[in-house]
């Protein structure tokens, strides 16, 4: 029977409980695509709560999150989500297979998620699928033909979506949120995960676009508007089409109080991180070839971004070189994220937010059992009260970025904010 064939099998055994849909997501930041994602979810798609997982304060493209990751999940819960988790910067700032299956991990993980929602440009469930089996079980011959690509000058991703059999529409793996879509379906698959997949068609702007379509923005046009805005109280309001009204006012607060963040504010951090060594190859990422030439032209580092676009070429993305950056700035090595992903369970849950609806997931789980082989908590004590010596680590790299997020923002506005073991943790409130 072939796998997408299981939903029906999956359905009918799950009748009379919750029906508990999933969402990996990076609010950066919360738009009106991503509301409207969370309302199919309910409306289409039947589903009783949502349950997120979402990047902390740095992201799979390797650059920090404009907004503090406590900001972005209560945007999530003022629209529609019941419960947001958070993604461990190991898996955050990985390429999209790590992404993925970090992320899927998580939700598996949960033990009470049913479907797997994403958005994706071809809602055609049985190409994912083909596309997932394919690269999870590479023939010879399509690793042939991905190395002469590769040879032929093309980056991964390019030579990849060359390589692919004929019964793979040609452009199905151009789209980042198809390949994302591709990988979350493989992760699926390689943990044996009862979480149907099922996809979404994206409306309005697409990913790369810098214009809207009606009401629809994507999320790096709405980050680059952000950083652009001029400092007076109306400019702002020029974003309001763009964003749900509960993320509106929660984005708008943050930005009135100076409290955005880009990559080049954590451009001295990096350019410190940049002397540190002449080996930069035992991080995550990070080749012998991009280390050599991070050493060469270090001496003419000016930025964070100025630093990504002298070190990227044709075969080497810029989205490739940011997150290599980030995983030197935050210290990701290699190790680390080849011993995580080798993990058969996510090593913890860690809460970021959830509402009245949510509170009723987290009893599920804990009436489930799944506490007892998968950590669950809000604050780091606990966690660290929660955790084995071959878990904390993990931890600790999170802590460390949310540090090192916190030294900026700081900076940037000369206040001081609590760290992650002295900020208060409280529910969602929700309106009546």
């Amino acid at each position: 029977m072939p796998f997408w064939h299981k939903s029906d099998i999956y359905t009918e055994k799950l009748e009379g409980l919750m029906n508990i849909i999933g969402i990996i997501a990076e609010y950066n930041p919360f738009h009106n695509g991503h509301a409207y994602q969370i309302a199919c979810a309910k409306k289409q798609f039947g589903a009783d709560a949502v349950v997120v997982v979402m990047s902390g304060d740095f992201t799979q493209r390797g650059i920090p999150a404009v907004f503090h990751k406590e900001s972005r999940a209560n945007m999530a819960l003022s629209c529609g989500a019941d419960l947001v988790i958070e993604l461990p910067v190991l898996a955050s700032t990985a390429s999209a297979e790590g992404f993925a299956l970090g992320a899927v991990r998580a939700l598996d993980s949960l033990g009470v998620v049913n479907q797997l929602l994403f958005g994706c440009e071809t809602d055609q469930i049985e190409l994912f699928y083909r596309s997932a089996s394919l690269l999870g079980n590479e023939s010879e011959d399509f690793r042939f033909r991905l190395r002469s690509h590769i040879r032929s000058g093309n980056s991964y991703p390019q030579a990849r979506a060359a390589a692919f059999p004929k019964e793979i529409p040609s452009g199905f793996l151009d789209t980042p949120n198809n390949i994302l879509g591709v990988e979350y379906v493989k992760a699926l698959l390689r943990l044996s995960s009862p979480m149907v997949p099922v996809c979404l068609r994206r409306r309005g702007s697409q990913h790369h676009d810098q214009s809207p379509s009606g009401n629809f923005l994507s999320a790096g046009a709405l980050r680059q508007k952000i950083e652009n805005l001029p400092k007076n109280a109306e400019s702002f309001s020029a974003l309001h089409p763009y964003l749900p009204e509960g993320a509106y006012e929660i984005c708008h607060q943050e930005w009135a109080e100076g409290k955005c963040v880009f990559a080049d504010d954590f451009s001295l951090l990096l350019h410190d991180r940049l002397y540190e060594t002449n080996d930069f190859t035992g991080y995550a990422d990070c080749s012998e070839s991009l280390s050599a030439k991070i050493c060469r032209l270090r001496d003419r580092y000016v930025s964070f971004s100025q630093f990504c676009q002298l070190l990227k070429s044709k075969d080497l993305t810029y989205t490739r070189v940011s997150r290599v950056l980030c995983h030197i700035l935050l210290r990701v090595y290699r190790k680390d994220f080849q011993r995580f992903m080798s993990l058969p369970r996510a090593p913890y849950i860690r809460i970021l937010g959830f509402n009245r609806q949510g509170a009723s997931i987290l009893s599920e789980i804990k009436n489930a059992g799944k506490q007892r082989t998968v950590p669950l908590f809000a604050s780091p004590k606990e966690g660290e009260r929660l955790l084995s010596s071959e878990q904390l680590p993990f931890l600790d790299a999170d802590i460390a970025a949310a540090d090192r997020y916190r030294m900026v923002l700081t900076a940037k506005t000369g206040r001081a904010y609590p760290s992650e073991y002295t900020r208060k943790f409280e529910p969602f409130p929700e309106k009546n």
